[in-house]
């Protein structure tokens, strides 16, 4: 696979499924990307099958359990796709590479790779309060901390500060190098247990910093939704009242 040259400095990958809710995705895509296809829940590893951990759901009807398991499976290859990406990083030895979902879209330029001065940084997602994600809204919103987090950010790059926020959602993340990558992939293999991705990244913080604004978003598919894009976690949240 050879990847896209960017206008630039930046190779930009995206991770989507071979099917047709992936072909779909692809399809309205607005930036050039090469793709990269995504696993499967056939895929997955024994190792992360015995390490992930699993959905806390009660079941009450063998449909809600299917749902469950079916989600799990999904979340262990979505991790499993991006350790792919990033052992490809470190086997081709790449530099300057954004890896992006398949349904990310790109709401504001790119900036050069020189701007990102050798950081993981995150280019799309959602910043969060430190507190339990069912506390979001009271601890991260209601309290006026989201605010103070949004009032003193700077356009370009900025530092997370994991004491004061995390951040979700795994929209796109750029990767300056195979060292880089290959941190990532030694804390992977140096946990006992995993979720989701963007909360290993998160709680392990191998992403240290974000660009402000983001330069892409996750498109909106019904679950929520800035009116007047139609992009969900513009601006870094999803929160209208913070826009």
């Amino acid at each position: 696979m050879s990847l896209a040259r960017p206008h630039i400095g930046l190779k930009v990958v995206v991770i989507s499924t071979n099917d047709e809710t992936g072909k779909a995705r692809r399809a309205r895509m607005n930036f050039g990307a090469t793709v990269f296809d995504a696993k499967t829940p056939a895929d997955v590893s024994e190792r992360m099958r015995r390490i992930s951990g699993h959905y806390k759901f009660s079941y009450t009807t063998p449909e809600e359990k299917a749902t469950g398991l079916r989600r799990r499976s999904l979340r262990m290859a979505n991790f499993e796709s991006h350790l792919a990406v990033l052992r490809m990083i470190v086997a081709r030895d790449l530099r300057h590479v954004v890896v992006c979902e398949d349904d990310a879209v790109q709401v504001r330029p790119l900036p050069s790779a020189s701007r990102l001065d050798g950081r993981i940084t995150l280019l799309g997602g959602r910043l969060a309060g430190v507190r339990p994600w069912r506390e979001q809204r009271e601890g991260w919103v209601d309290s006026g901390a989201a605010l103070r987090v949004y009032k003193g950010l700077h356009r370009g790059l900025n530092a997370i500060d994991y004491d004061r926020f995390r951040w979700l959602n795994t929209v796109a993340i750029y990767y300056p190098n195979a060292a880089a990558a290959q941190r990532v992939l030694d804390a992977y293999v140096a946990s006992d247990r995993v979720t989701h991705f963007d909360i290993f990244l998160s709680t392990h913080r191998l992403v240290t910093h974000f660009w402000f604004p983001n330069c892409f978003a996750e498109l909106s598919d019904g679950r929520s939704g800035n009116a007047h894009n139609s992009n969900w976690n513009d601006l870094y949240t999803d929160y209208p009242t913070l826009r």
